[in-house]
């Protein structure tokens, strides 16, 4: 689908695959009526350097351990 030119749109929680998107989207704070809001956005480098989010933290630490930078 890539080779194409489509785009690929995943609602994901798996680390590994977060940290090896192309652009991130980090939703919150919280779930249903308490989240939807955009925190954090950008490659998984950037959303883990921001420390903005939940996700940012994991990411982060997720990262260092396989030396990403």
């Amino acid at each position: 689908m890539l080779k194409t030119g489509a785009t690929v749109i995943a609602i994901e929680h798996d680390l590994d695959v977060i940290a090896n998107a192309d652009y991130v989207l980090d939703l919150g704070p919280k779930g249903g009526a308490e989240g939807g809001r955009i925190m954090a956005a950008g490659t998984p480098q950037a959303i883990a350097k921001q420390g903005k989010g939940e996700t940012a933290p994991y990411l982060a630490g997720h990262l260092a351990a396989f030396h990403v930078k």
